[in-house]
């Protein structure tokens, strides 16, 4: 006699298998999204090569340019940035201001052109694209005459 094979239907399909590939494809298309979210606020920062563009520009049209290479965490750059916030604003109808963040990408090549290597670095363009660069901390006074000589010519 023939035996019969017994085939069994397995009724045991685990429940929770598709819930973790649901959540898993959740969680990884939600991390696709905000990956692409933080680029995209990165490339519209702002930056993207402008301070470079500005400053070649304000250069070639005569107009004179204080160009303040800082970061936003060293101790002496945060002072400067202060006595720039306190004093620029009495020259902004008469003198351009191109602010460099010396750690933005965006920034490379201009900080390799204008060869900077320490921070705070302040360089004055006059009217003849003409420039003088300081290094360090100014004191309000020194900066506000150096802002003055650029309006002077």
């Amino acid at each position: 006699m023939p035996r019969k094979h017994l085939i069994r239907k397995s009724k045991s399909s685990n429940p929770k298998i598709p819930l973790i590939i649901v959540l898993t494809s959740f969680f990884v298309v939600i991390g696709i999204i905000l990956l692409t979210k933080g680029q995209s606020s990165q490339d519209t920062s702002g930056s993207n090569g402008q301070a470079e563009v500005m400053l070649n520009q304000l250069i070639a049209s005569g107009k004179p340019t204080f160009v303040f290479y800082h970061s936003t965490d060293c101790y002496t750059c945060k002072v400067m940035m202060a006595t720039v916030a306190e004093i620029y604003p009495e020259y902004k109808d008469y003198i351009a201001l191109v602010d460099v963040n010396v750690y933005d990408p965006a920034n490379q090549n201009l900080l390799q052109e204008a060869q900077i290597h320490s921070i705070p670095t302040q360089v004055f363009y006059n009217k003849d694209g003409e420039s003088t660069v300081i290094i360090g901390v100014m004191e309000p006074n020194v900066l506000r005459l150096r802002l003055e000589g650029l309006i002077d010519g």
